[in-house]
């Protein structure tokens, strides 16, 4: 659920990226925009893990599937073991807020890498592969 909700975003800028004449401005437009929904949805960690959460029980109760938590243990040497009070927050704290970051970090990076073609909407360049 998590994934898929991203993947959504990241669309537009994979098709831009697959074009014959890649507008640069465009793509770091949109990337813009991204980076922008990511942070604001790690801003609302938890109503965002509220809602996928209910998104997957939903899908789970269909499936005849039960959620629940991994087995915790005091001494935990080979996965993550965060403290919670409660299956969201150990899920938020396992697999919303650790992805949003890790997809803001690489869009960060992106933006990083375009901002040679970025420099003005002037000098907006266009490359034909």
């Amino acid at each position: 659920m998590t994934i898929a909700k991203y993947s959504a975003l990241l669309e537009p800028t994979v098709n831009i990226l697959q074009t014959k004449a890649i507008v640069m401005i465009a793509v770091g437009e949109h990337i813009e925009k991204i980076i922008e929904v990511i942070e604001n949805d790690r801003s609302n960690a938890e109503q965002v893990t509220n809602e996928l959460l209910a998104q997957a029980r939903r899908v789970a109760t269909v499936l005849d599937i039960e959620l629940s938590l991994l087995r915790l243990a005091v001494k935990q040497k080979h996965r993550s073991n965060p403290p919670s009070n409660n299956e969201d927050e150990y899920w938020r704290r396992c697999i919303v807020i650790p992805y949003l970051d890790s997809l803001t970090a690489s869009f960060i990076c992106s933006k990083v890498q375009l901002k040679p073609f970025l420099k003005t909407r002037n000098n907006s360049k266009s490359i034909t592969i």
